[in-house]
């Protein structure tokens, strides 16, 4: 917090980025929040991380530049299921961290910009490494003169524009597409489970690896859970995500096709 305020009492434009490590395992709370929460250690562990949030928030509003300063809430994957009731849990999504499910995948995404963002909840895609074309927007920084993956969103943030973002591409163990998506469609190519199993080929408890031909559809915007696999019956929208992995294969210098091992 010193060294916030020391930016904030110089007047001039900074960067904080803040990673909490926590409520990464392994998990700890200060002896001022033991028992803050009904949800034990996990819950003592997420009421100071919002309290630490809040502190920051509240530096900036104290020292009058809450107005001229955006910020952003996220985390880096899904919870932890195989840490069972210290590693969190996915709501209504399907897994958790370490696989393409959307439990591994959604996280948190809060912009916060007093007299510049309105509140609101939006619905469309957005991924982390939006940050970059976005912040660049925003800020009037050009970005590197490179093919991006970045995607300039600070209209949706803004002004509550559609995203123009459609597509994501899900990857997994050793560099592998395990998923895409396309507007609300997400076809599964391979998967593993969280809490799969506990012999000698599982790794902290995933198991389940499997190579899904066909490929599994799931419609996310009535199946959070990805319980239903519609591919059987929606052959054309199988075969418009398939080319469209086959434009992101082409553009990052892969192969068309996904060998099996």
């Amino acid at each position: 917090m010193a060294w916030l305020e020391r930016q904030i009492e110089a007047g001039s434009p900074f960067f904080l980025y803040l990673s909490h490590t926590m409520p990464h395992v392994p998990i700890f709370r200060s002896p001022e929040f033991e028992g803050h929460s009904k949800a034990g250690l996990y819950g003592d562990v997420i009421e100071e991380l919002d309290w630490s949030v809040g502190e920051v928030v509240a530096a900036l509003e104290e020292g009058g530049v809450a107005g001229d300063t955006l910020v952003i809430f996220s985390s880096d994957n899904g919870p932890w299921l195989t840490y069972y009731d210290l590693g969190g849990s996915p709501g209504p999504f399907r897994d958790g961290k370490h696989t393409a499910w959307e439990g591994g995948f959604r996280v948190p995404g809060v912009f916060w910009w007093p007299g510049t963002i309105r509140p609101a909840t939006i619905d469309g895609i957005g991924v982390q490494v939006d940050l970059m074309a976005t912040l660049a927007a925003i800020t009037g920084a050009e970005p590197p003169d490179r093919d991006l993956d970045s995607i300039d969103l600070s209209g949706t943030v803004l002004r509550g524009e559609p995203s123009p973002r459609n597509e994501w591409f899900y990857y997994g163990t050793r560099g592998r597409l395990w998923a895409y998506r396309v507007g609300d469609h997400k076809l599964v190519l391979e998967s593993w489970e969280s809490l799969g199993g506990e012999g000698e080929l599982a790794w902290r408890g995933f198991d389940n690896e499997q190579v899904h031909d066909p490929p599994l559809l799931f419609d996310l915007s009535t199946d959070l859970g990805e319980r239903f696999d519609i591919a059987a019956r929606h052959p054309e929208i199988v075969e418009r995500i398939e080319k469209a992995i086959e434009r992101h294969r082409q553009a990052v210098g892969g192969p068309a096709l996904q060998s099996v091992p």
